[in-house]
């Protein structure tokens, strides 16, 4: 499987907000996808992109164009100006690279997450105070709070 990266900021990326409708917005992903599929390299030409397109997403091509998304080298070639920019492409990559650096990050969420919970219950749970203090076999939670508070 072949990933791409998607700028979370996409929405509000000038070029993509001033797109004239959500299609075209769609064919521009659809565009990112297919250069995705192909790690990047260039189009040879416009029809070349085309084939790689459904019919509703060609309809946008020359939008995608006429916005700077999707530019026509001096060779005819069609790129996507800064692609090698923010994509690294899966052949330069190991496995342990591509999976290396997710699998490390959500280990250290995950343990931050841990620590975060512990640190609540210590400050939710209010009787936390009476562990080893109370006998849970004969002993309701009342009465120690009764019996502590008289101590």
């Amino acid at each position: 499987m072949k990933w791409i990266k998607l700028d979370t900021a996409i929405r509000t990326d000038d070029k993509v907000a001033l797109l004239p409708s959500d299609n075209a917005r769609w064919a521009w992903i659809a565009v990112l996808v297919a250069a995705g599929a192909q790690d990047g390299r260039p189009w040879r030409s416009f029809k070349h992109l085309d084939a790689c397109l459904s019919s509703t997403e060609r309809k946008h091509v020359k939008t995608l164009v006429a916005a700077g998304l999707v530019e026509e080298a001096e060779d005819g070639q069609v790129v996507i100006p800064g692609w090698s920019s923010h994509q690294v492409p899966m052949r330069f990559q190991s496995k342990g690279q591509r999976h290396g650096s997710a699998t490390h990050n959500h280990a250290t969420a995950t343990q931050q997450g841990d620590q975060i919970r512990l640190e609540d219950r210590k400050i939710r749970n209010p009787l936390t105070p009476l562990r080893g203090r109370m006998n849970a076999g004969t002993e309701s939670v009342g009465a120690v709070i009764k019996r502590l508070g008289e101590e």
